[in-house]
């Protein structure tokens, strides 16, 4: 598969995330050319703890 994107007009991207994010907290910085996205995740949606029987 081959993707190519213009440099001119608007773009717009959908990204699935997998889990609940704090939309409030949620920041993007553009610089060089480059996109970072700070997503924190919920509290509730942390990482969960699973007992292992042995």
């Amino acid at each position: 598969m081959r993707r190519i994107e213009r440099a001119y007009g608007t773009f717009s991207r959908l990204v699935p995330l997998p889990g609940k994010v704090r939309e409030a907290e949620a920041k993007a910085r553009f610089e060089r050319g480059v996109l970072t996205v700070s997503l924190p995740r919920d509290t509730a949606e942390a990482a969960k703890k699973i007992p292992i029987e042995s």
